[in-house]
């Protein structure tokens, strides 16, 4: 007989545990249910809460670390192994398993609709629609699913409507998979944030029909948070592999990445880097760090592909939105770069190749120019003459009567 894995981890969630439970306990599916829950260091009422659910209700397994922390903590990374990988689970294909969040639930019907729908079409995964709920007022902001199921089944389908089930897969919840497609899953430790993308992609990337269920099937509860800006120099990295997994989706799925889904990952990859920017600038890592770390994000090839590409939007909707928000992003990164008051040496000439690169994107001449002359006079005082007079040469066809341009020509020659 077939069965039902469920895990969620729990933190500090004493006031919406609740309502987790009881989605699952008050599910319309009647057949086997085996949930694993993780409390994960909590310092409230939560680890009673579960325990005195457990006592009620046998399916429910309940884990407990003292102390906070992620599955990346190397000290605690064979317990969160443990609850993963548990001894119990059954790895075959009469098996399913989701994930549900401590502050969100399941709507009562939710497994036996997802179940039906993947039976009925042979499916691996079936994605469900979300309510968007505001947590304070427990009112709808928005519902996200689709107009009519759709069942992804050949190369066609998954290159077509690649834009409109992407947004199913950056998240882990909402979602029923065959068990089986966990047979081999390992977590990517590189990643700071992201695991969710990663395991939707991958379980994606093994399955070979994957239908989104036009129901809104699953409520997701947005609180009120405080703005966290803790910097993890490994996000940038996470922006990258995620980018280039979905990239790599297409192609070994398709045999074939169509210019309409590059330019939608661009776009996805774009708003990455604008959120990681945006965490970078205000944590209170050192200027020196954080000038590091805007280096390599802007002079990443795939932030170059971002930058060249033509008339960014054409394909996704909306030429003026989209070029307006690049450019407002390097934007944002040029003013940051020409207000540092000072650069190491070491830093300095990838200093102004990039703040040159940026400046021509936003197509800032004073500002291109600006980075130029830096990396000039750079180039002079490092005693690299033949760099600096190609560099200062290819710049005097341009502006041959800028005066400092001229001054520095008049330097180079009396040496």
């Amino acid at each position: 007989m077939s069965r039902i894995y469920i895990q969620t981890i729990a933190y500090n969630a004493q006031s919406t545990i609740h309502r987790c439970v009881k989605s699952i306990l008050n599910q319309t599916y009647r057949g086997d249910i085996t949930w694993d829950i993780l409390d994960n260091g909590s310092n409230d009422d939560t680890l009673q809460i579960l325990l005195k659910y457990a006592e009620q209700n046998p399916q429910l397994n309940i884990y407990h670390i003292d102390k906070n922390c992620s599955p990346n903590d190397d000290k605690e990374h064979a317990i969160w192994d443990r609850f993963y990988r548990r001894t119990g689970l059954d790895i075959c294909d009469d098996n399913y398993f989701c994930l549900l969040d401590s502050d969100d639930e399941y709507k009562c019907d939710f497994i036996e609709k997802a179940l039906y729908f993947m039976n009925e079409n042979s499916l691996d995964i079936v994605a469900v629609g979300s309510d968007f709920i505001n947590s304070k007022t427990n009112t709808i902001g928005g519902i996200r699913k689709i107009q009519q199921n759709l069942v992804l089944s050949d190369a066609k389908a998954y290159s077509e409507y690649f834009s409109e089930y992407h947004q199913f897969f950056r998240t882990v919840w909402g979602k029923l998979y065959k068990m089986s497609l966990l047979k081999d899953y390992l977590r990517n430790d590189m990643l700071s944030y992201g695991n969710d993308t990663w395991f939707a992609f991958y379980t994606m990337a093994q399955a070979e029909r994957v239908g989104i269920l036009a129901e809104s099937l699953h409520k997701y509860y947005i609180s009120p948070k405080s703005v966290s800006y803790k910097w993890d120099s490994k996000r940038i990295d996470s922006d990258v592999i995620l980018h280039k997994m979905a990239n790599d989706f297409l192609m070994n799925r398709c045999g074939i990445v169509t210019s309409h889904n590059e330019e939608f990952l661009l776009l996805v990859y774009m708003n990455a880097i604008k959120d990681t920017l945006n965490v970078l600038l205000n944590s209170d890592v050192s200027d020196e760090e954080k000038l590091v770390n805007v280096l390599n994000i802007f002079s990443h090839q795939y932030t170059k592909q971002l930058a060249a590409r033509n008339q960014l939007g054409a394909l996704c909707g909306s030429i003026s939105l989209f070029t307006g928000q690049r450019k407002d992003l390097f934007k944002i990164v040029m003013d940051w770069l020409l207000a540092r008051e000072e650069v190491q040496d070491e830093q300095m000439e990838h200093f102004c190749q990039v703040g040159e690169f940026i400046c021509a994107v936003v197509e800032n001449a004073s500002g291109w120019v600006f980075f130029n002359k830096i990396l000039i006079e750079y180039l002079i005082d490092m005693g690299r003459v033949d760099d600096a007079k190609i560099k200062l040469f290819d710049i005097l066809e341009l502006i041959p009567d800028d005066n400092e341009l001229l001054s520095m020509k008049e330097k180079l020659e009396s040496n």
